[in-house]
């Protein structure tokens, strides 16, 4: 009986759309409407790509250094604010990892698509980052303790 009445929900709500009314109607884009140009904001200098990349650098190692080294949560929190700052308010935003991920997958795949420099630095320092910067300690000790601990 179970089985009957989860059955039949699912029937009904996976049905249930087909039967909606359409209370507005779609819009009519034949009626001599056009589309409104597309704004792109004016390129930077090349100068500030090189100032955006070193001030990323620059505060996720600071970060690395706060949180493993000093434990400095008002540190943290003050780099948080300038990143905010920076990044958020003077830059008008940042690249998101996932779409720097992107972009360097794209690059990858398609050999017409020039991946942007900014772009490119973003993703190394992310994982240069992650893989360097997951430890106090350096990754050549980190390295040689795991081939040490995994001889027979």
């Amino acid at each position: 009986m179970r089985r009957v009445l989860t059955l039949l929900f699912i029937v009904t709500a996976v049905a249930a759309p087909a039967f909606a009314a359409e209370r507005f109607p779609p819009p009519d884009f034949s009626a001599g409407y056009g589309l409104p140009e597309t704004t792109t904001p004016a390129a930077r200098a090349e100068l500030f790509n090189y100032l955006d990349i070193g001030v990323l650098a620059a505060a996720l190692i600071l970060a690395s250094y706060l949180v493993l080294h000093r434990r400095s949560r008002r540190g943290t929190v003050a780099l948080g604010i300038f990143s905010l700052l920076y990044f958020g308010f003077y830059r008008h935003g940042c690249i998101c990892s996932i779409g720097a991920i992107q972009n360097v997958a794209l690059s990858i795949a398609n050999a017409d698509y020039a991946l942007p420099m900014a772009a490119g630095a973003w993703s190394r320092s992310l994982l240069m980052m992650a893989a360097l910067g997951s430890s106090p300690e350096p990754l050549g000790n980190q390295m040689a303790r795991c081939l040490l601990a995994n001889r027979p």
